[in-house]
């Protein structure tokens, strides 16, 4: 790929980044002992950060508890997970390079090609969809869907 298309990428995943970033609370804006009462979709939760930044939060059902769970992490980590879809789309390879060796932290792989190969195959098989299918306990239990809902 020639390097004005890399960079030209680069500046249109930078400006969604921050789009996405600037969107959310800054998380150490706030100081300690933050709160916040994120909502959306007829879900809520709070969130409370203690001084050295763990969010707790407190929700009535398990669909809120997911829901505010999903909000810390994208007010908190949104630059691992960005990192994460990268990686589990087996895209590791058209933006970081496919000789670049990924972080280790979702597989064991050495470089990215190889990363970008054994995750594409997990989504060719539909491994994860015939997972979610399958009925507790082998499946999930009534209250993790609850959680992925939110």
């Amino acid at each position: 790929m020639p390097l004005r298309s890399r960079l030209r990428i680069l500046a249109i995943s930078g400006l969604a980044l921050f789009t996405v970033s600037a969107s959310l609370p800054p998380a150490a804006a706030d100081g300690p002992h933050r709160s916040h009462h994120p909502s959306g979709g007829g879900l809520s939760a709070t969130i409370r950060y203690t001084e050295y930044g763990i969010p707790h939060i407190v929700a009535k059902d398990y669909a809120n508890l997911g829901f505010g769970n999903g909000w810390a992490q994208a007010a908190d980590q949104v630059c691992t997970l960005a990192d994460g879809f990268v990686t589990l789309r087996g895209e590791r390879s058209r933006y970081f390079g496919p000789d670049a060796a990924p972080d280790g932290s979702l597989s064991s792989a050495a470089k990215n090609l190889s990363s970008d190969l054994y995750f594409r195959g997990v989504r060719a098989s539909r491994t994860v969809e015939k997972l979610l299918k399958a009925p507790a306990p082998a499946g999930q239990s009534r209250d993790v869907k609850e959680l992925e809902r939110g």
